[in-house]
């Protein structure tokens, strides 16, 4: 998103936009970390 620059809306051009998807990803992981333990560790009934 970066790169297209003015074609995107402003509300997207942010110089802190790499720092806030690393922090959505590490929101978004672990969680989903813990999910799939739980889906591997279930009974197969």
């Amino acid at each position: 998103m970066m790169l297209a620059g003015s074609k995107i809306h402003p509300l997207w051009q942010s110089p802190i936009a790499p720092l806030m998807f690393l922090l959505s990803a590490i929101a978004v992981g672990f969680p989903m970390v813990i999910m799939e333990s739980m889906v591997a560790s279930a009974p197969l009934a």
